[in-house]
């Protein structure tokens, strides 16, 4: 009998500590977003770029990285232009695009992982669909040239 009654006790028990631990798994997943280390590394027409130096995850191989652009307003025009010719723009004024980069430091490539832009509301407007580009050689004074510059030291 004394198995029985402490079977309604430990499910709370359980229950309990489950919940206290996704609360800690939320409130951790919005800090390390919210706790980004934005480094600048260059500015183009299109806006100023950066990398969350807290995002850089290093293999054998590959190193992965957190990318953002803070438009322009040529950036900002473009970014509209491109969103109409996919049938995403509603208006939305873009402020800024993440993306998620894996750079090959040995082989000299890069590709793209995702993309997501942000509108000045800070409310997601598009992104890329999953599953990333294909690998393409870095080209030297490019962009991610420079990021690898960065992120492969």
């Amino acid at each position: 009998m004394d198995g029985q009654k402490g079977d309604p006790m430990r499910g709370r028990g359980l229950f309990a500590a489950a919940v206290v631990l996704a609360v800690l798994l939320i409130a951790g997943a919005r800090d390390a977003a919210q706790g980004a280390e934005w480094v600048f590394f260059a500015t183009t027409a299109k806006g100023a770029h950066y990398y969350d130096r807290q995002s850089v995850k290093k293999t054998n191989v590959t190193v992965t990285v957190q990318e953002k652009t803070v438009y322009s307003e040529e950036g900002k025009r473009s970014t509209e232009k491109f969103l109409a010719g996919t049938g995403e723009y509603r208006g939305q004024k873009p402020d800024h695009v993440i993306m998620a980069s894996e750079f090959n430091c040995t082989a000299a490539k890069a590709r793209s992982l995702s993309m997501t832009i942000y509108g000045a509301d800070g409310k997601r407007m598009a992104g890329s669909p999953a599953g990333g580009s294909p690998w393409r050689d870095l080209v030297p004074g490019t962009l991610h040239e420079r990021l690898s510059r960065q992120v492969c030291k």
